[in-house]
Parts: structure tokens; sequence; C-alpha cells
């Protein structure tokens, strides 16, 4: 799931809302009952600057004001390729005797730490405390919240959650004589679309699209187009199936025949790239808002991804949720749990998730998406929540996302044969569903 840019950036705006504002929105969380203090070590995934560090620990600091006997120790875990890394760290801090008592765990990795026996389940614990728990099981789409029952265990109540949607510099669609396509836009629109923003605007290239290169986004791609990473119980890869292997040459052409996209280089940061211009659409979730307000860029709409498939097909849309999980391994299981609910709560989706991801929560959603201002449209983020499906992401996946990774880098770096790269990637990762 693509929640990457949860560092520094993104941290820095979360708390566009006042504390004191979401508190009378919130009932305030029923106090801990034990009275020896205790510190529960909380991750995050991504880097962030001391000042943003702080912010976050002032949000958990009003858990800490009902709860005086539990403080929160914030741990930001940097990463430099996305979520296997940080599981991988995860698992090594457990290892070393140096466990978090609780983690953020988004849907990548929640089969891994359920199936390793790492995540704590928190049903036992919901059902004594309703006063905990709240409204939130009512307030949060049942659909988001499918991926963490697991076996018909809870393992997290999901705070966060993000699509994939195209974004548009609209001025760059403007200069073209363009407009935000309808949601019913096809691949040929999509191409069309493509040709037609891509110029030379004063010595320089100006293209028509970007390339994701992300597993989260690509699969987000390969389901506008009936295609998916693997068959529906996770069992077989079907990258080389003929609707995927379509996305995959598409992905090619439009950067090495058509010159329409840039090489998605890992170290070119995409989103900068609409935003001054150098691109004119690219495929996001809600994430790239914390840098839309931070520089002030207004020149944005979002639209569904075409419909790759044929004219009047139903359209899946990707999505990927993520909560704050109780780790086995915590000396403090009912503080744990308590926490991670509370990480569910109004007052810490709003000040933590204000700008970033989308919040699971409706009320939050709906407060929240407009205050950003950015981008156009942006009611279609929550309202795809009832209908997406979920990234597939099984229990292996460190090692798919890693073979994932390198064959896309292969075809869209150099004119090799498509299908063949695909078959051997579809059978690398089978035999990674097999023996592992």
């Amino acid at each position: 799931m693509k929640f990457k840019k949860i560092g520094s950036l993104l941290v820095a705006t979360f708390l566009v809302l006042s504390f004191s504002a979401c508190s009378k929105t919130n009932p305030s969380p029923v106090s801990s009952k034990s009275s020896a203090p205790i510190t529960l070590k909380l991750c995050f995934q991504g880097s962030a600057s001391a000042a943003s560090q702080q912010q976050t620990v002032q949000i958990c600091n009003e858990f800490t004001k009902n709860n005086p006997n539990i403080t929160i120790k914030v741990l930001y875990i940097p990463v430099s390729s996305g979520w296997s890394e940080y599981f991988t760290k995860i698992q090594t801090m457990i290892a070393g005797g140096n466990a978090p008592d609780v983690s953020q765990i988004a849907i990548e990795g929640i089969q891994m730490f359920t199936s390793m026996g790492l995540a704590l389940p928190m049903d036992s614990y919901m059902k004594a405390h309703p006063d905990v728990v709240g409204d939130a099981l009512t307030d949060i789409n049942p659909n988001l919240e499918k991926p963490f029952i697991i076996g018909g265990k809870t393992y997290g109540l999901v705070a966060d959650w993000n699509n994939v949607v195209m974004h548009f510099n609209t001025k760059l669609l403007s200069d073209a004589g363009l407009s935000v396509p309808a949601e019913t836009w096809t691949m040929q629109d999509y191409l069309n679309y493509c040709k037609a923003l891509t110029k030379t605007v004063n010595g320089k290239k100006q293209f028509g699209t970007s390339i994701p290169n992300s597993y989260f986004q690509t699969e987000g791609i390969l389901y506008a187009n009936g295609a998916s990473i693997l068959n529906d119980d996770m069992t077989k890869c079907t990258l080389n199936s003929p609707q995927a292997v379509q996305i995959f040459q598409m992905y090619q052409d439009l950067v090495l025949k058509y010159k329409y996209a840039p090489y998605p280089d890992p170290k070119v940061d995409s989103i900068q790239q609409l935003a001054i211009g150098q691109t004119a659409m690219g495929a996001w979730g809600r994430w790239p808002v914390a840098e839309y307000v931070q520089d002030n860029f207004k020149d944005v709409a979002i639209q569904l991804l075409p419909n790759f498939q044929s004219a009047g097909s139903n359209q899946k849309v990707v999505f990927g949720s993520g909560a704050i999980c109780a780790l086995k391994s915590t000396s403090h299981p009912d503080e744990a749990i308590k926490f991670a609910i509370w990480t569910a709560s109004q007052y810490f989706e709003k000040n933590y998730y204000g700008t970033g991801s989308i919040p699971t929560r409706k009320s939050v959603a709906d407060e929240v998406i407009p205050q950003a201002g950015v981008p156009q449209n942006s009611d279609l983020f929550y309202k795809t929540a009832s209908y997406a499906t979920a990234v597939q992401a099984p229990s292996q996946y460190a090692n798919i996302q890693t073979i994932f990774d390198k064959y896309m880098s292969e075809i869209l770096s150099s004119p090799v044969d498509v299908k063949t790269e695909l078959d051997k990637a579809t059978d690398e990762i089978n035999n990674v569903l097999a023996n592992q």
C-alpha cells in the first residue's frame, strides 16, 4: 500500500486542525485503571525531522492526558525501499529483544505479522471495553476494515487508507485545450491525453504522464484492466496474463517508444514533477496532498483511472488500509490495545491523517478532505471506500515486492520482451508462494 510519504513533509502538516477543536468533538478515552507508570514504544514507517517527531509526540500526549500513567515513546523507522524494509526492521527489533509495543502496520504486512504470530488480537479487550471502542466500528467503512480481520479475529482498527486515482495538472490541461476527463474515460482517451500533453516548452520537455513504479500503484492500474498481480486467493502469480502484459507493454511504450513519460527514477519526486509542470498526469492516492498544501499548489484535480477494459465493463479501484497494531511481544497488552484503538479516534485521525492519507472515519473524512482545499473533485477519495478492492498482500509480500520491483525496472529501462520478463517474474513469485 502506498503510504511512503508519511515522513517529515507529511507529519509537518498533520496539525492543520487545532487540538482544542478536535477535543470538543471526540469523547475523551476512559482513563487507565492501572496506576503503575509504563511506557509504550510506538513505531512508524518513515523519516521525520526532530520538530515533526515532536508534533507526533504532542498528538500522542492527548492520550496520556487521560491515561497519565502511560507514556508513548515515538520512533520513526527510516526506510529506502518501502513497507517490506520496515517490516523486516520491526522483526529484527523483536528478535533482538527491543520490540515495540505498538506499531504502524499497513495492509502489506498484516498477513505476515499474523502468520508469524507477532500481532495481538483485540477482540476480547474490545468486547470487555465497549466504552473505549466507542463509535469507531460504525463510523469506519467495514470494507476498509476487512483486511485486518483475519481468521475471525481483529488485529487493528484501521485509521487510514488510500486508493489510486489519476491526478492532473489543470493548468497544463487548459494550455492543451483539455479538461478533466469523465469517469468513463478509456485507454484510448488516456493515450490521446498523453500525446497531447507531451511537448517541448521553452526548451524543456513536458511529459504527458508519469509511470507509477510501486506495487500498490501498479496493482491499481492492473485492476483497471481486469488484471492483478496474484489470483483471487493469492496462491498463484498472474503477472503474465494477457491483460497484465498489455499494461506493462503500455508502460514500456510510454517510456521508451513514444517518450510520453520519463523513466520512473525512485530518486526523483514524481509528485513534484507534476506540481512544477514537468509532467501532466500521475497515478497516486491522497498522499500527495501534503506536498500540494506545503507548496500552495492548487492547479490539480483528480479522476478515476481510465477504464482500460472494454466500454461498459466494471472497473475495480484498489485500496490499502493501515492501523496501529498491538504486538504480542508487549509486556502491557491491555494498555497497548487501548492505545491502538485510540489511534482510530476522531482526534488522532484529524490531527495525524488530516492532509496525508484518507481518514477511515467518514465523519473525519467529510471534514478534513474539503479543508485541504485541493485537489479539485476531492470527494472522489472517500467515495470509493465501499466498493474498492484491497491490494493483494499475502504473508510473503516482502519477497514478492522485491521480485516485482526487479522486473518492473528491467521492463522500463530497456527494450526487453515484456511477456518474457513477466513469465520470469511469475515463475519466481510462484516459487515464493509455494515454498515460503
